[in-house]
Parts: structure tokens; C-alpha cells; sequence
């Protein structure tokens, strides 16, 4: 879990990133997923697989896909979220969109992690951002509050930026053919998308 947080995150941490909080997190999220990818079998016939689609919200998942970790937990996605519901308000009043441009420069940094919902993928992008910007640090992280570092507007630019570079990507991914709705559960190292954001 180590080897894997700092692999996915090395231009944050540059591969020294030593938090026991997030390693137990991460196991922890580690060992669920993987109880999705399980082939359940009868006890008293193991040819038979048991049917889990009575299961409700059990979505099953591909045994291939590799893990990927996050840096957001429960209690810092819920803050986050509720301290930049109203980040498109912010955004409108002057010389905001330019505070979001220096968000944006960090964007193709950013790891996006797959099989979860939209919104935490959007978060965990807006920690690494704070993060690498020097707003909060990974013992805030792992404590799962960055509030009394971090103030509603900075988490408002920093969500900006992010949003507009998934819907960037969205389109791109409209125009080449490719499915839209994965948008959120892409790879790492693209160009950050701009639209929208005026530079400086």
C-alpha cells in the first residue's frame, strides 16, 4: 500500500509520502473492493457460483482492475463538499477565475482515481491540489478536516479548476467517440483543460 500511494501520487509527496493513517485507510477500501471482485462459491457445491445480484448497491468488480488509492477519506469528503457547494456563486465575483488559473497550472499533476463516484473523484483532486500549493498538509489530511487551514474560497477555486477540467476532458471524449460517463475514472498525466478559466 505504500509503494502504491506514493507510485500514484509521487508528484506530491516525491516518493516519501510516510502517513499509517492513510496506509490503513487505504487497506482498508483495499479489502472491500476485493470482496467485490471475489468468486463466491456454494459450500456444499463449489461448481455453483452464488448469484449476488439480489445484493442491493453490490455492484461486482473486474478482478483485473488494479486499486487505486486515495487521499480523501469519509469525513474530509463530506467537508469538502459541503464547504464548496457553492463554488459557481464564488466563482462569478471578480478576479476569482484568475485565483483558480493558478490551480489549473497543477492539473496534468493530478492522479484521478478510478471506481468511485464523481464527487469524491473530484475531491481527492482538490486535496492534491491543496496539498501542492502548500494550503494543508498530509497529517491534515489523514485527520480528515482542512478547514481551519483552508478557507470556503480557496476550496472554491480549487474545485473550479477541477470541474473545469473534467468537463474538458468530457468533451474530448465526446468528440473522439469514447464513453462519456468514465470521464471521472480516467488516467493520469494529461493536460490540464482550460475552458472557461482565463490565464493570467
Amino acid at each position: 500500500m505504500k509503494r502504491l500511494l506514493n507510485e500514484k501520487y509521487r508528484p506530491i509527496f516525491k516518493g516519501e509520502m510516510n502517513s499509517s493513517e492513510l496506509w490503513r485507510y487505504n487497506f482498508f477500501i483495499y479489502q472491500l473492493e476485493n470482496m467485490k471482485k471475489a468468486d463466491y462459491r456454494r459450500m456444499d457445491d463449489i461448481d455453483r457460483k452464488v448469484d449476488m445480484s439480489n445484493l442491493v448497491d453490490f455492484v461486482p468488480v473486474d478482478p483485473k482492475k488494479e486499486f487505486s488509492p486515495l487521499l480523501v477519506n469519509p469525513n474530509l469528503n463530506i467537508e469538502l463538499s459541503s464547504f464548496s457547494e457553492t463554488f459557481e456563486e464564488l466563482m462569478s465575483l471578480p478576479n476569482y477565475p484568475e485565483f483558480a488559473c493558478e490551480f489549473a497550472e497543477h492539473m496534468e499533476q493530478l492522479y484521478v482515481a478510478e471506481g468511485y463516484s464523481e464527487e469524491t473523484n473530484i475531491n481527492n483532486m482538490i486535496v492534491q491540489l491543496l496539498l501542492l500549493e502548500g494550503y494543508c498538509t498530509t497529517e491534515d489530511v489523514a485527520r480528515g478536516s482542512v478547514i481551519e487551514k483552508v478557507n470556503r474560497e480557496t476550496i472554491a477555486a480549487a474545485k473550479y479548476a477541477v470541474v473545469r477540467y473534467l468537463e474538458g476532458e468530457r468533451v474530448k471524449r465526446a468528440s473522439s467517440g469514447k464513453p462519456v460517463e468514465k470521464i471521472a475514472a480516467t488516467g493520469t498525466g494529461k493536460k490540464v483543460a482550460t475552458k472557461g478559466i482565463r490565464k493570467k
